[in-house]
């Protein structure tokens, strides 16, 4: 709003100064400095402002996180690789137990990575990545609950 006034003002003086050279005597000198000097004034209040200006980072938008939030739920959370992983802690010997032990642990990790990156990205929404947080918190949970009653 104060660079409009300083344009404005700016307009103005242009448009006395023009009219002076149209029409010799039509306007004095306390005119022009009045407006010279509010200009002056406005210029100052508007660099004054501008120091106080907070340059916010671009919010990512709410297509963004059902995007993320469905990706994980169809990649990292695909009810058929949770059932698996649920077998998987269940079993107490085979060949490939440490593998399957090991998917679990990156299950783990991921999950984790996925409900940090909601909290700090997307805290705008809260109202959504509270609940999904907890879900994915939860099915964790679940899994290291059943993984260490064998």
């Amino acid at each position: 709003q104060v660079e409009a006034e300083e344009r404005a003002a700016a307009n103005a003086l242009a448009v006395r100064r023009l009219q002076a050279a149209l029409h010799p005597g039509g306007w004095g000198k306390p005119e022009e400095t009045r407006l010279v000097r509010e200009i002056a004034r406005l210029r100052k209040r508007a660099a004054a402002l501008r120091l106080k200006v907070v340059s916010r980072p671009e919010k990512p938008s709410f297509d963004e996180l059902h995007g993320q939030v469905r990706l994980f739920a169809s990649t990292v959370a695909d009810i058929p690789k949770v059932l698996r992983l649920l077998r998987v802690t269940t079993e107490a010997s085979g060949a490939g137990v440490d593998q399957r032990w090991m998917e679990e642990e990156q299950f783990q990790k991921v999950a984790e990575t996925f409900c940090t990156r909601l909290a700090r990205d997307f805290s705008a929404y809260q109202d959504v990545t509270v609940p999904q947080a907890l879900a994915v918190y939860e099915l964790r949970l679940g899994l290291r609950m059943v993984a260490f009653q064998r």
